[in-house]
């Protein structure tokens, strides 16, 4: 078998295991699915906590023709569990690949026909499709509860504002945190870090005392998200008005680059993702100390089952620290790898039902608290802490430390419409693995993205704006 497939094996893997953790069944209902139409129809008694009541109609999911939703599976528990607490609801469902939602978005614009109702992806994929040429989602503003979006984390809404305008509701965010080997911190006598200085030491003593053991991962386009986004390294500041800045030389990208450096240097940083075998071994050799990322990562990755990817038991391995601050400054910002938004299209003939839709699985504690991913939502994160807490493999109070790091996501990260990531792959990632220096390589990376930020209709601007 070639790394290639080998990584691929994994890939779905962990995809596969999301979308289980995702789908698991509801007592006490009958849901039935057409299997050429995925269209579900439910009977069972409807939820007394049915999350906020979106304005107009008072029942505006009663509609005579299917609202047309395109999902992944494991989003599919969010149509059942809406059909089951609106059972007159009228739904015909699709498993998509997103990735090619924006391309599609243009052929149904030349056909005059074809638009989802709802889309779920990625902010950043939505925000390719809400250019002036593409033009789908639809302002849900007048169709939303009074005061709903306030709910939301600031972090995670933002990528869905356009001043005035509410293009999308985040489902989830995926907001980093620090996980630690707990036993092996214990063993070795070490304390956490707290900021990212005391980061880079503590990778210089881990190298000196216990060579081989790693505190992290610089391997794929996760290390964008996980390193400069908390730094604020000005990658895509936008300014609200179609601008962006981009500025890779600035101190708060140095800064980053020059300890990414050293600590690849002391081997400690690996040159490889997460879901690599390499690294995946050294987890599971329990040859790691620390490791910045996702929230998701805990119940997704570790997992601490009998079908998990890194540990297959639960024993009170893994703990969960604060993201790292910056000394001098006052705020540890923290970035995300992941997270996705529910969007609705303005050609739909049914705003009201499909607003409706989108504002209960966003909101609703029912979906929310099973859905796996952190709620973007804020009041809805107590249903979410419930299937946390009961997970054996947390050697600390998980819930509380992701609970209060989801304020800090930064919300001044911008969503553009062009692939900065695989860019950032192609430039950083790749030569660095072929043995280039980070330094080297990273400012190859901004005249690149200038480039695809004025392809894809933004203005250059020369100051970075407020943040």
């Amino acid at each position: 078998m070639t790394i290639r497939a080998s990584r691929l094996i994994i890939v779905a893997l962990v995809l596969a295991l999301v979308a289980a953790a995702c789908s698991g069944g509801v007592a006490e209902t009958t849901t039935t699915v057409d299997e050429v139409t995925g269209t579900t129809s439910s009977e069972g008694t409807q939820a007394t906590d049915s999350g906020s009541e979106p304005s107009g109609s008072d029942q505006p999911w009663v509609i005579d023709e299917p609202l047309k939703v395109w999902i992944d599976p494991p989003r599919e528990k969010a149509v059942t569990l809406y059909l089951e607490t609106f059972p007159d609801a009228n739904i015909e469902y699709e498993f998509v690949d997103r990735g090619e939602f924006p391309a599609q978005v243009l052929l149904f614009n030349a056909a005059g026909e074809g638009w989802p109702d709802v889309m779920f992806a990625e902010p950043e994929i939505l925000a390719r499709a809400a250019d002036e040429q593409h033009d789908y989602p639809l302002d849900l503003t007048p169709y939303l509860s009074d005061g709903v979006v306030d709910g939301f984390y600031p972090g995670g809404i933002a990528p869905c504002l356009d001043g005035d305008r509410v293009l999308c509701l985040r489902n989830d965010i995926a907001h980093m945190v620090v996980w630690y080997n707990a036993p092996k911190m214990a063993e070795f006598g070490y304390e956490l870090p707290t900021t990212w200085q005391e980061y880079e030491a503590f990778g210089e003593q881990v190298a000196a005392d216990h060579p081989g053991f790693l505190i992290g991962a610089f391997g794929d386009e996760q290390a964008l998200d996980t390193y400069y986004w908390p730094s604020r390294c000005p990658v895509q500041v936008l300014d609200g008005e179609g601008g962006v800045f981009i500025d890779l030389a600035d101190q708060r990208c140095t800064r980053v680059t020059e300890m990414a450096d050293n600590l690849i240097e002391l081997g400690v940083l690996s040159k490889v993702g997460p879901f690599d075998p390499a690294f995946v071994e050294k987890i599971q050799n329990d040859e790691w100390l620390l490791f910045p990322a996702a929230n998701w990562y805990g119940e997704f990755v570790f997992q601490g089952r009998e079908d998990g990817l890194y540990y297959q038991t639960g024993e009170g391995q893994v703990g969960a620290a604060p993201p790292l601050l910056w000394e001098g400054e006052d705020v540890a910002w923290t970035g995300a790898r992941g997270g996705a938004a529910w969007a609705v299209s303005q050609h739909t003939g049914h705003p009201e039902a499909a607003a409706h839709f989108v504002e209960w699985v966003t909101t609703s504690p029912i979906f929310q608290g099973v859905a796996g991913g952190y709620p973007a939502y804020a009041p809805a994160a107590p249903a979410w802490a419930g299937n946390i807490n009961d997970n054996p493999l947390y050697a600390n109070d998980v819930v509380s430390v992701v609970t209060e790091a989801a304020d800090l996501l930064d919300p001044s990260w911008g969503s553009v419409r062009y692939d900065y990531l695989g860019t950032f792959v192609d430039l950083v990632i790749g030569p660095v693995q072929s043995g280039s220096t980070v330094a080297e390589v990273f400012g190859d990376l901004e005249e690149p993205l200038r480039s695809l930020a004025e392809l894809n209709g933004y203005a250059l601007i020369d100051s970075e704006p407020a943040r």
